[in-house]
């Protein structure tokens, strides 16, 4: 049946934030009970916000982005990666294939290396690198 699927089934069972607010059991201490209590949790100022619109008067911390401890949405909150202490982390660098780090062949290129006869090479006709 495509009612056992998802994601008919994850929606039937997961219910919305207002559909557990409408059940019998359900409490939020936050929540105002009358209009008195809606008119004093407003975030209205009247000292430094005078002769405001009367819908202005009564807007709650949850509409203008203030903390309020509530959850308002089925969301997950992503919480931001912390940028690293002055902003230079430490990175490292892994090889794919494992070598022996005694192995002359890993060493840097140059002419000046312990392959070539104590140090130093030369040209075909028996003359030295120069640099």
């Amino acid at each position: 049946m495509a009612q056992t699927r998802d994601p008919w089934n994850r929606l039937n069972r997961q219910p919305t934030l207002t559909s557990f607010r409408r059940e019998v059991y359900h409490h939020d201490p936050q929540a105002p009970r009358d209009s008195l209590d809606f008119i004093l949790k407003s975030q209205y100022d009247q000292h430094n916000q005078f002769l405001l619109a009367g819908n202005e008067t009564l807007k709650q911390p949850e509409t203008l982005g203030l903390i309020h401890g509530r959850v308002l949405k089925n969301r997950v909150k992503e919480i931001p990666v912390e940028p690293p202490a002055l902003n230079h982390p430490l990175k490292t660098a892994q090889q794919k294939k494992n070598e022996s780090i005694h192995s002359v062949n890993n060493a840097i290129d140059g002419h000046h290396t312990q392959t070539t006869n104590r140090g130093y090479s030369r040209k075909p006709d028996g003359g030295f690198f120069t640099t």
